[in-house]
């Protein structure tokens, strides 16, 4: 009947669970302390340029000024101040030389939004807590029209 009196001893992996448990527990609780402070924040309105590229006529006609923008989950992203139409380009190759072509059936749309967000650290993050980038495509739905528009340009000045 060897070590049937053995002591219990910690060894190493024990120490570490605990160590990753006791981590675990207040990275938890400090992610909802940063929640609720940034709920205290309200919310502005800022300018964000955006770009929809290669879109037929017809398409474009569907997005109008003043029409609000969904998520795919359904929340408000944010509403069109004005829009820009600007022609499309199309490449033709043709004996090895390229030309490019104003599309007369397709255009590029710059458009103007207003989002509801807040600043934290150099960042715009919207009310959801997710941040705003140049550069980020985005899947936005209107009424008419499902678009994926590219943002361009951030204002840093709120403008309500």
């Amino acid at each position: 009947m060897r070590g049937t009196n053995r002591k219990k001893r910690m060894n190493l992996a024990d120490v570490f669970l605990i160590l990753l448990a006791v981590l675990s527990v207040s990275g938890i609780l400090l992610r909802l302390w940063s929640i609720r402070q940034a709920e205290g924040m309200d919310l502005r309105g800022y300018a964000v340029e955006t770009e929809w590229r290669d879109v037929d006529l017809r398409t474009a006609d569907c997005l109008r000024e003043g029409e609000t923008l969904y998520t795919a989950a359904g929340e408000v992203f944010g509403t069109v101040l004005s829009m820009e139409r600007m022609p499309s380009e199309v490449e033709v190759v043709s004996d090895g030389t390229v030309y490019r072509i104003a599309s007369e059936m397709r255009c590029n749309v710059r458009i103007r939004l207003s989002v509801a967000c807040r600043e934290s650290d150099g960042q715009l993050l919207r009310g959801d807590g997710s941040a705003l980038t140049v550069g980020q495509s985005l899947r936005l739905y209107s009424s008419f029209a499902e678009t994926t528009l590219r943002v361009i340009y951030l204002s840093r000045e709120p403008i309500f």
